[in-house]
């Protein structure tokens, strides 16, 4: 009973420390993915400021589009700081109707100052459903993936963004995990790289 009892505490200890550790990994990847995004604004913010100061330099008025880019750079952030108070509060998101053809639209002049000249980015924005989502969290991930996407074209290439209407039918649930009926599909897709193999494990 006693060797019973020890190996009872023993593993008990184990997997305590295996909990911590799990918990110390998943604060690790949030960390990161809180420094990957503000990182992305900077970049964002950094870029439009230099352009502006390239035009106040040559002598042109035309800089408001450059102060807004900064501008929406600056509340992305902010956005951002927002979520992650929500989160540590527990407080909910705040979902509401929306069309996702016309978010990506309205998302399109950042995502252009976003991945840069190098980037063609091109759109097929088919869907008229509404969908109910948080409309900043949906801005950034449409940015974020932007980004990523550009990351991975180092020499340039192809950023593809398209939305249709969709029905999931019996014979597609079991392989799309989903419940049956009407959806909007958002696809964002690039000619970049892609994932190793081993960053693809931690995306599944």
């Amino acid at each position: 009973n006693s060797n019973l009892q020890y190996e009872m505490r023993e593993r008990e200890k184990i997997e305590d420390a295996l909990r911590q550790s799990q918990k110390m990994e998943a604060v690790g990847q949030l960390s990161g993915g809180i420094a990957h995004d503000f990182n992305n604004f900077l970049m964002i913010i950094k870029g439009n400021l230099h352009l502006l100061k390239r035009r106040i330099v040559q002598g042109q008025a035309d800089v408001e589009k450059y102060v807004d880019g900064a501008m929406q750079g600056v509340d992305r952030a902010a956005s951002v700081t927002q979520r992650i108070l929500a989160f540590s509060r527990r407080q909910p998101l705040t979902p509401e109707p929306n069309n996702l053809s016309d978010l990506v639209r309205q998302a399109l002049p950042l995502i252009g100052q976003s991945v840069g000249a190098g980037v063609e980015v091109e759109t097929e924005l088919n869907s008229d459903w509404w969908v109910y989502c948080d409309t900043n969290q949906m801005e950034n991930v449409l940015l974020n993936l932007a980004i990523n996407a550009r990351d991975a074209m180092p020499d340039g290439g192809r950023l593809m963004l398209s939305t249709r209407n969709c029905e999931v039918d019996e014979s597609a649930q079991e392989v799309q995990d989903v419940i049956t009926g009407e959806y909007v599909e958002l696809l964002v897709r690039d000619t970049g790289t892609g994932m190793t193999d081993e960053v693809r494990a931690k995306a599944l």
